[in-house]
C-alpha cells in the first residue's frame, strides 16, 4: 500500500510540472515493473473537472465514467474496464479541481496500447487518450518507479 501511495504522488506530481499536462485536458501516464516474468503496470488517468456538466444547486454533482481498453500489437483488446465516479458540485466549482483514477494490469512481452476514455454522464462529452506501452521482454535494469520524480 506503500508503494501504491508512493507511486500516486510521483506521478501526480510529475503531472502537475509537465509542460504538455495543460489543467484542462484528460492526461495519463503509466509505470511498468518486472515481476515474475510478467510487466506488471499501473497507470493513472487524471480527469478535470472542468469537463463534467451535471444537477447544480445544494447537493448537485456530476458523474463521469472511465473506461480503459489494452490492446496487443494484432489489435485484439486484452482487457476492458470501465467504471463511474460521482463529484460533488461543490467540488466541481473548485478551481483547477480534479480526480485521479489508477488502474493496474499485467502483460507478457511485447507492445501495447492502453486507450483511456473519460466521458460525462450530463454532456456526453468524451475526451480519450492513448498510452503506448512495450511491456519487457526481460528483467531490465530498473523498473519505470525508480525513474519517477519525487521519490
Amino acid at each position: 500500500m506503500l508503494l501504491l501511495w508512493i507511486l500516486v504522488h510521483a506521478i501526480a506530481g510529475a503531472l502537475e510540472r509537465s509542460p504538455q499536462a495543460p489543467d484542462d485536458q484528460v492526461v495519463g501516464e503509466v509505470a511498468r515493473f518486472f515481476r515474475g516474468g510478467r510487466t506488471l503496470v499501473n497507470g493513472f488517468v487524471r480527469v478535470p473537472h472542468r469537463m463534467l456538466s451535471g444537477v447544480t444547486g445544494p447537493g448537485g454533482f456530476a458523474v463521469y465514467s472511465v473506461e480503459i481498453r489494452v490492446r496487443d500489437q494484432s489489435g485484439t483488446v486484452l482487457t476492458h474496464d470501465r467504471w463511474t465516479r460521482r463529484v460533488s458540485w461543490e467540488t466541481r466549482q473548485m478551481p483547477h479541481s480534479e480526480s485521479l483514477e489508477p488502474f493496474a494490469f499485467a502483460l507478457a512481452p511485447g507492445t501495447y496500447e492502453v486507450q483511456v476514455a473519460v466521458e460525462d454522464s450530463g454532456s456526453g462529452a468524451r475526451e480519450a487518450i492513448e498510452l503506448p506501452l512495450a511491456a519487457f521482454g526481460a528483467r531490465p535494469g530498473a523498473s519505470d518507479l525508480l525513474l519517477a520524480y519525487d521519490i
